[in-house]
């Protein structure tokens, strides 16, 4: 752990990693970016799971329900749209569509037990 510490300080001080002032940052985008990050890291998981289930259900000659395909499709969408939020510092934007892909979610989450 030592020596992980260290290295990153090395590299800090190197330049080759800069430390963000998040003070200068707008504090909704940065709450909202923090929700964004979250949120993607939730879905990752759970489409993750979404893909076994997927290659299982293939593999025995039956496709997902088209319901859950659109979750999945609506989840990206909703996830795209925030990350461009983000890179344009929208942080409304980043908010909302956080929230769709955070309503999205739960309802993929009920259909496949996540």
């Amino acid at each position: 752990m030592l020596l992980i510490r260290l290295v990153f300080i090395a590299a800090l001080l190197a330049g080759i990693i800069t430390a963000q002032d998040r003070s200068v940052k707008d504090p909704a985008l940065a709450d909202a970016e923090l929700h964004f990050q979250l949120t993607s890291t939730r879905a990752v998981a759970n489409l993750r799971s979404l893909a076994t289930i997927e290659a299982a259900l293939e593999a025995r000659g039956f496709t997902l329900h088209p319901r859950i395909a659109a979750l999945r499709l609506r989840i990206e969408a909703a996830l795209d749209k925030a990350e461009r939020a983000v890179e344009k510092n929208d942080a409304t934007t980043v908010e909302e569509e956080t929230h769709k892909a955070d309503g999205y979610l739960e309802r993929l989450e009920a259909q496949i037990g996540g």
